[in-house]
């Protein structure tokens, strides 16, 4: 991400959710995995809003991948709260950790989900 790009961010999503969401991405690069910031979030980031909406989509397996954060997340951020135990969805291959208390300025959890691709019969 550039300078400029980070400086946009940390504007729109706050410095306290950048680090957190910077740190993932270097987890998920570490096991070869692909992660992107989706949903409200992005909405929030492009209207220049703040966002408790953090969804992060996973280029393989989210679950296994949720889990590794919270195993992660005490050693890379020490000075935040911690996650409780994952819960996952296997259905529907998504994951959640959630936060006893706020780790950057309204959110108190990160949603997981594994990128996969629907087909519609017809128009949504």
């Amino acid at each position: 991400m550039s300078a400029t790009r980070l400086s946009d961010a940390e504007r729109a999503l706050g410095p306290q959710l950048v680090r957190p969401l910077l740190t993932i991405g270097a987890l998920a690069a570490e096991q070869g995995l692909e992660s992107y910031l989706i949903g409200g979030a992005v909405r929030d980031l492009l209207l220049g809003n703040r966002s408790e909406d953090i969804d992060i989509m996973i280029v393989g397996d989210a679950i296994g991948f949720a889990k590794q954060v919270s195993v992660r997340w005490p050693v890379e951020l020490p000075d935040l709260p911690e996650p409780t135990k994952p819960v996952s969805f296997p259905k529907y291959g998504t994951a959640k950790l959630s936060f006893e208390e706020e780790f950057a300025p309204g959110v108190r959890s990160l949603d997981f989900a594994s990128a996969r691709k629907e087909v519609y019969p017809g128009p949504g």
